[in-house]
């Protein structure tokens, strides 16, 4: 079970929640206007759930908890109302975990003889064509019917995975299939170094969603009548084949074997995710500034000033004189993005944003078995980039260690620091 994502007032939340109950002649429950769709979210801030649960469906147990509190509790309280959301918690992680299918595609030909993968228990294949047994003829009669006929020049993506329910089903494999498509994409973008595009709205991955996703039962049954779909897609395709796809399968196998090593493995999965759906916007201002965060998040800065994301970035380099111009040009332009409302990044801005990117990332992947966490990681990048200094910190560290001992000092050191 996660901890609380924010400490919330019980006592307030009952006492609104009390305010907004109205209790009909026969006892029946409501809520006055839009009360309790706003109390919901308040509520869902504090719930305490793993990180594989949905927003939708922490959404979900947040209002079984408040309505099962209103119309149980007549003198509603903060400690009765908690007790209640943990008991809807607890009854939605009881549920049996069920096997779904996903059905997509992605941008890849259907020549293309990729491998799939399984990732934490997720299986995805690759396939030419969808076996007819999996319907998705509800999709006919959308507006999507066109794009339904479109995908069929691209390559079957087919990703089992168990879950509680249909969303989180979607979630879980569709997480999945970005990772997978970040080390397909990593190693296809690490020598975009420079790039001039005339089109500053294609997208910079190569390898990129399909139209459209559909859910199954393993029977093949939808098992939601509803699809998803991806509201910036291009049909670009790409074909793999000869050295260039086994460039792509060695650096994909490598990028896995360093995350799964790796004691903060699940982070470092997340981060390859966030790279590859940054990049596939089209738009380089929103994908430079989703990049970005993608900086904050591995330097562990994300609540920080951007000096020290940008002094974290440079510790990768030995002679960052110019690397610290760019970067600073760069987060002027994300700042009069965020706060002026400017239109002041393009495509170049983002490729030169990326350069940054690949090298953090990937040294956050190679030095994985190194750390012990993603802030410890953070902790690393932090240290001074001068070897003085670092020699000077090494001697104060060794003199603690030898001080501290195994807790047996409890005065002053008895020699100084050599």
């Amino acid at each position: 079970m996660g901890k609380r994502k924010t400490q919330i007032d019980f006592e307030w939340l009952a006492a609104e929640v009390a305010a907004a109950r109205q209790i009909d002649p026969q006892g029946g429950v409501s809520f006055a206007g839009w009360a309790l769709e706003e109390l919901r979210l308040v509520a869902m801030t504090g719930l305490q759930l793993p990180d594989d649960v949905s927003d939708d469906e922490a959404q979900s147990i947040a209002w079984s908890g408040l309505k099962a509190a209103a119309e149980k509790h007549a003198d509603l309280t903060g400690k009765r109302l908690d007790r209640e959301l943990k008991r809807a918690a607890a009854e939605f992680l009881r549920k049996p975990l069920n096997p779904f299918v996903l059905y997509t595609t992605v941008t890849l030909s259907r020549a293309s003889r990729v491998k799939g993968a399984r990732l934490d228990g997720v299986t995805i294949s690759l396939q030419q064509v969808i076996p007819r047994r999996f319907d998705r003829s509800f999709v006919s009669g959308s507006m999507m019917a066109r794009d339904l006929e479109d995908d069929s020049r691209f390559l079957k993506v087919r990703v089992r995975v168990q879950a509680r329910t249909p969303s989180s089903a979607v979630r879980s494999a569709m997480s999945s299939l970005h990772f997978l498509r970040g080390a397909w994409n990593l190693s296809l973008n690490r020598p975009r170094w420079r790039e001039w595009a005339v089109d500053q709205t294609k997208p910079f991955n190569k390898i990129r969603p399909g139209p459209l996703h559909t859910l199954h039962h393993l029977s093949g049954r939808p098992a939601a009548q509803a699809y998803w779909y991806e509201p910036f897609f291009r049909p670009d395709v790409l074909s793999l084949s000869g050295s260039k796809l086994a460039g792509v399968e060695r650096e994909t196998a490598r990028i896995r074997t360093l995350a799964r090593a790796s004691s903060y493995g699940a982070e470092l999965r997340r981060a390859v995710s966030w790279y590859c759906t940054a990049l596939d916007l089209p738009d380089p201002q929103l994908a430079f500034l989703k990049l970005w965060g993608l900086l904050e998040y591995l330097t562990d800065t994300s609540f920080m000033r951007h000096e020290d994301t940008i002094d974290r970035v440079l510790f990768l380099y030995q002679d960052p004189g110019v690397d610290r111009h760019v970067l600073q040009f760069l987060k002027d332009h994300r700042n009069r993005s965020v706060h002026a409302g400017a239109d002041a990044i393009d495509r170049e801005m983002l490729v030169l944003l990326h350069r940054f990117a690949v090298r953090l990332l990937l040294t956050a992947l190679q030095s994985g078995r190194v750390f012990r966490s993603r802030k410890e990681f953070g902790q690393f990048l932090g240290l001074p980039g001068d070897a003085d200094q670092l020699m000077r910190r090494l001697a104060v560290l060794r003199e603690a260690i030898r001080f501290r001992g195994a807790g047996k000092h409890t005065g002053a050191a008895s020699a100084p620091i050599s």
